[in-house]
Formats: C-alpha cells, structure tokens, sequence
C-alpha cells in the first residue's frame, strides 16, 4: 500500500502540528505549577520573617549565578529554581507573572551580584536552610 505523496506530507504535518500543540500544553501545565509553587515558597519565606517575593527571586538568581554542585540535593535545589526549564510563557496574558522568575534566573546568569539586585531580602535564603551551604563565587 503506497502512499500518496500529497498524502505523507499531510500526516507528518499533522502529527508534527498535534506534537508541538502537545509540547506547548505540558510547557504551560508546568509554568503553572512552577507558579503555584513558588507561591508557596514565598509564603514559606515570609512565615520564616523575611520578604517573600524578593528572597525567592533572590534564590533563583543565586542558583542560577552559582548552582549548587552537593550531589542529589543540589540537583533538586538547582531543579526547582531553574525557571526556563519550564519555557518561556506563550502569550502576554500568560508572561505577566512568570517572566519576574525567568528575569531574575537571567540576571544571575548574566551579572550576578543576586544581593544588590534583590537587596529588600536582607540575607540569602539559603542561611535560612540548616545544613546547606551556598557558596557564591
């Protein structure tokens, strides 16, 4: 049974279209999880007595300046506060509150200096973990 040669082309798009449709949901189903656990990180931080928000993206950026190399916790630590493995949003309407987590892996990327950047969250929240150690360089 051969196939067409109209025919192929169609069904590779097709099954091309339905992979990247596909790709592009579980990206946004795991944006939106990352969202809501961030938000409970921030609240986590802020119940410890610090600014939430500002020590959450203070811990991004600092991962993401330095990331952890201390075997399976690392791993996990690093895992978490890596934003762009879940993508970059989609749509405007979608962006607004995930593009401040991409922005501040970006700028530890890029400049470092996770303190000043995020100087409302007055010590890095990784003091605020017993038994890690966070060494910037």
């Amino acid at each position: 049974s051969q196939v067409e040669e109209g025919e192929g082309v169609h069904s590779t798009h097709g099954v091309r279209d339905r992979l990247l449709q596909k790709l592009v949901r579980s990206r946004r189903i795991a944006r939106q999880e990352r969202t809501t656990l961030y938000r409970r990180m921030e609240d986590a931080l802020q119940d410890a007595g610090v600014d939430g928000a500002s020590c959450l993206l203070r811990a991004i950026c600092e991962v993401a300046e330095a990331p952890f190399d201390q075997g399976l916790i690392g791993d996990v630590i690093n895992t978490l506060l890596t934003a762009s493995l879940a993508g970059r949003p989609d749509s405007p309407e979608e962006g607004t509150d995930y593009e401040v987590f991409l922005e501040a892996e970006l700028h530890g990327k890029l400049a470092g200096r996770c303190e000043e950047r995020y100087h409302q969250c007055h010590t890095s929240p990784f003091d605020l973990i017993p038994n890690v150690h966070h060494t910037l360089s």
